[in-house]
């Protein structure tokens, strides 16, 4: 399977911000837009972006080489549903 399909930024091309979520449900933090069109990814256990990216596909291939260094099942502190918040 493409990377890209296994990860889901929720509200993409119609916010400017949300949530990622990886293809089994998994909260794993937020993206959002910058003024160049920019798109960057804040793990939920990040202040800041980790990621930036101007392309979507760039952006889903380093996203899925981070799940693959990271312990999935401990990035988690609070609702596996997704943040909760509004989009920053």
């Amino acid at each position: 399977m493409d990377a890209r399909w296994e990860i889901d930024f929720v509200g993409f091309g119609e916010f400017e911000s949300g949530d990622v979520v990886a293809h089994n449900g998994k909260y794993l933090g937020t993206w959002k837009v910058d003024g160049n069109d920019n798109v960057s990814f804040i793990p939920v256990d990040h202040d800041k972006a980790v990621y930036t990216e101007k392309f979507l596909h760039s952006l889903c291939d380093k996203i899925q080489r981070w799940l693959s260094s990271v312990d999935i099942e401990g990035l988690l502190g609070g609702d596996p549903e997704g943040s909760g918040a509004p989009p920053v």
